[in-house]
C-alpha cells in the first residue's frame, strides 16, 4: 500500500511501481533544461508522521545542491509540509552561496494544527525560519516581505 512505503529503504524501481510517473531529479532538470521550462516546485517529502523521515534532512541539501549545478535554482519553489525540511533547504542554498537562487515555501495542509494560527503567527514563524513564502494547501501562495 503507498500509505506504507518507505522511500528511504526502497530502489528506485520500487518506487516506480509504488508511484507511477515518479523520475529521477537529474532527469526532471535536464527535461526543464533542454525544453526550457520556466520554473516549478520540488516538494521535499520528509514528514516526521511518515515511516523514515530523516532528522537530518539529508534530502534537502541534496535537492538543493542539484539545482544548483543545473543552473535552475532561480527559476525552483522548494516546499515541504514539515517546516524544518523546508528551513534545512533554505539554510543548504546560504550554504551553496550566491548562486543558488531558489525560493523556499512552507506547504501548509487543510487539517493540520497550523492551519488554524492567526495570519501574524504564520509570518512570525515564517520569519524566524527564514522562509520565502507560505504556500497553503489548495490555497494561495503568500509571500513573505
Amino acid at each position: 500500500m503507498y500509505h506504507d512505503f518507505v522511500v528511504e529503504s526502497s530502489t528506485f524501481n520500487e518506487l516506480r511501481l509504488a508511484a507511477p510517473g515518479v523520475i529521477e531529479l537529474e532527469d526532471a532538470l535536464d527535461f526543464m533544461t533542454s525544453h526550457n521550462v520556466a520554473g516549478g516546485n520540488i516538494m521535499l517529502q520528509n514528514n516526521p508522521i511518515e515511516p523514515g523521515y530523516d532528522i537530518h534532512n539529508t534530502i534537502a541539501s541534496v535537492v538543493v545542491s542539484r539545482l544548483t549545478a543545473a543552473g535552475l535554482s532561480d527559476r525552483m519553489l522548494v516546499t515541504a509540509f514539515d517546516l524544518p525540511t523546508v528551513s534545512a533547504a533554505k539554510a543548504a542554498c546560504v550554504t551553496v552561496g550566491s548562486s543558488c537562487e531558489a525560493t523556499f515555501g512552507w506547504l501548509v495542509m487543510k487539517g493540520a494544527p497550523a492551519r488554524y494560527m492567526a495570519p501574524g503567527d504564520y509570518v512570525k514563524l515564517l520569519v524566524k525560519n527564514d522562509i520565502d513564502v507560505l504556500v497553503p494547501e489548495a490555497g494561495v501562495v503568500v509571500q513573505v516581505s
